[in-house]
């Protein structure tokens, strides 16, 4: 939306409380991940922080309404239980 807008100023200016959330939270979550590799092996940081590709297909199908989600709920499934047996080992 963004993208295609042509007075992108002015969406800046109207939504600059929300864009300033967004990047506090990114930053956030930057810091957790350097943090966590302080703490355990690359490979479970890696892929706990890949798993957000499952939340955000649990949020289109479930908030959004998003159709024809079955191939993607069907990859999440198995990405999730990827994540499951590498913390598992």
């Amino acid at each position: 939306m963004f993208y295609k807008s042509k007075n992108k100023t002015k969406q800046i200016k109207q939504n600059y409380k929300l864009l300033m959330l967004v990047g506090f939270f990114g930053a956030l979550a930057l810091l957790f991940q350097m943090s966590a590799l302080k703490y355990t092996l690359v490979g479970y940081v890696s892929s706990i922080r890949s798993s957000n590709i499952i939340i955000a297909v649990l949020i289109g199908y479930f908030i959004f309404k998003e159709e024809n989600v079955d191939k993607r709920l069907v990859c999440a499934i198995l990405m999730f239980i990827g994540v499951l047996l590498i913390i598992l080992d």
